[in-house]
Formats: structure tokens, sequence, C-alpha cells
């Protein structure tokens, strides 16, 4: 069975099949996570991580991916999101514990295009029928891991 690493960038993962738009090592593979159905065949993986890519998808296109993620799961496969999360973003912007800099890095930085959190990605999962089974926050780097199962 395939792992697949979505939007890898510089995180390479041995024994993965490595996934970003604008590959920056010959051992991954130059495709749209959109089009995932091309590279992958359907119940063809039992593990997608997906790292800091959901931010550059509009919320039309996120419900698309995580469809073709699920479409491309074994039984029993997983998948595990990790993202910034803009609510714990805007709880340090309102009680003023960040600096403007921060802020415009995280928010309009290379072409993002999505805001989430963990709450609506997790009912995003739920929506596709993928079960979540383990999530988290990591309040100091403002992020969110979700792990669901199909």
């Amino acid at each position: 069975m395939n792992k697949l690493n979505l939007g890898c960038g510089t995180d390479i993962r041995l024994g993965y099949i490595n996934i970003d738009l604008i590959p920056q090592n010959s051992k991954v593979i130059a495709a749209n996570v959109l089009d995932l159905d091309k590279y992958v065949k359907p119940k063809s993986c039992d593990e997608v991580v997906a790292n800091f890519i959901i931010e550059y998808l509009t919320p039309q296109q996120l419900p698309i991916l995580i469809d073709k993620i699920k479409q491309s799961l074994c039984e029993d496969g997983i998948v595990t999101i990790m993202s910034l999360d803009y609510s714990l973003l805007a709880g340090k912007i309102a009680h003023n514990n960040i600096d403007l800099i921060s802020i415009n890095n995280h928010i309009y930085s290379n072409n993002k295009c999505g805001l989430y959190n963990l709450v609506n990605v997790k009912s995003l999962l739920i929506n596709a029928g993928l079960k979540p089974i383990v999530s988290s926050y990591d309040d100091a780097q403002l992020t969110f891991t979700i792990t669901a199962k199909l």
C-alpha cells in the first residue's frame, strides 16, 4: 500500500509518495493536490499526511481535497492534517500577544487563501465520512493536528 505526503515542501519522507505543486527536489512529484486521483488509485493508501497545505486551498477546494483523500484511503487508512489554527491566532491578536509582522506573515504570506481551525476541519472530515480519532493543539506554534480514519 502507498503512503502519501501532500504539499511536502522540503519535508521529504522515505517510503512516501511526496507531492508538491512546486517541488524543490527530484524525489517529489510535481502536482496539484487537487489532482490526487490522477496519481494514486482509489483505496490504495494506508496513510496520507497533509501538513501545512490546507491554508493554500480555498473553502471551496478543501472539501474536494478531503473527498479525494478519502477515496485514496484503503480500509482502516488514516489521514493526518496539520495547519495553522486561525482561532488560536485570533486569540493572540485579541489579547495583543503577537506582533504585527507575525500576524501579516501568518495571514498573507505565500499565497495563502484559506483560514481554518480544528473545529471546522474536523467537521469537514466528518461530513466526508471520515472518523476523527485524535486531535491536538500546539499553542506555542498556533497549530492543530487532527488524525482521522476511514
